[in-house]
C-alpha cells in the first residue's frame, strides 16, 4: 500500500484529515505504537518516507532540511495568518500516489 492510503484510512486512525497533535502519544504521554487494522495489530503504522527495501535513502537528508527551512523562516520571518476563522483546505486527492498531496487552495498568510 501506498503510504499515504495508510494515513488516511479511518479504521487506523481516528478522523484521519484532522490534526491531531497527540495522535502517536498514549495516555501516558509516550510514543504510541499499537495501531491496529482488521484486529491486526501493524508494524508499520507511519511510513513518511516508505518501508522495508524500498525506504526512502534521502529520508534523513530530507529530516534535516525540514528542520533547517522551518527554523530560518521562524527566526527570520513575523509570519501571521490573514483569516484566523478560515478552515484548514481540504487535501487536494487527484496525486494521490504521487508525492506530498497539496491542499484545494492557499492558506493565506502575511509577513
Amino acid at each position: 500500500l501506498h503510504p499515504r492510503v495508510i494515513h488516511l484510512d479511518p479504521d487506523i486512525y481516528e478522523d484521519p484529515m484532522e490534526f491531531k497533535y497527540n495522535r502517536f502519544l498514549d495516555d501516558n504521554q509516550k510514543e504510541k505504537t499499537d495501531f491496529y487494522k482488521n484486529g491486526r495489530k501493524l508494524k508499520h503504522y507511519l511510513m513518511p518516507f516508505g518501508a522495508g527495501v524500498s525506504m526512502c535513502p534521502g529520508r534523513f537528508f530530507a529530516i534535516n532540511e525540514i528542520k533547517q527551512s522551518m527554523c530560518m523562516l521562524l527566526l527570520k520571518y513575523d509570519m501571521e495568518l490573514v483569516n484566523l476563522t478560515e478552515p484548514v483546505p481540504p487535501v487536494d486527492n487527484s496525486r494521490a500516489g504521487l508525492g506530498v498531496l497539496m491542499p484545494k487552495y492557499d492558506v493565506q498568510f502575511r509577513y
